[in-house]
C-alpha cells in the first residue's frame, strides 16, 4: 500500500513539474498541447503502459527544433523519473 502512496506522488510531482513548463510564456502552442496531452493522460491513468507513451511523448517533444534547451533539458530530467519509476 505504502509504494502505491509513493508513486501516487512521484506522479504528482511529475505532473506538477509538467504544469510548471507548461506555464512558461516562451513555450509554443504546439508543445503546450503536446504538454497539455501528457498531463491529462497522466491525471487520468499511472499505469505502465501509460507511462511509457508519456515517455514517448515528451521524447517527441524534445525533438522539437524551436524549444529552449533549458526547457529541453527539464523534460529530458521528467523522462529520467519516470523511467525510474518503471524499474
Amino acid at each position: 500500500m505504502e509504494s502505491q502512496l509513493i508513486e501516487n506522488e512521484q506522479i504528482t510531482n511529475i505532473i506538477m513539474s509538467l504544469e510548471e513548463i507548461y506555464e512558461d510564456s516562451v513555450i509554443s502552442k504546439s508543445v503546450k498541447i503536446k504538454l497539455e496531452e501528457v498531463i491529462n493522460l497522466l491525471k487520468t491513468r499511472n499505469d505502465p503502459l501509460t507511462i511509457n507513451k508519456s515517455i514517448d511523448e515528451l521524447e517527441q517533444l524534445t525533438n522539437e527544433y524551436h524549444l529552449e534547451s533549458f526547457t529541453r533539458t527539464q523534460i529530458f530530467n521528467i523522462i529520467s523519473l519516470m523511467e525510474l519509476m518503471l524499474n
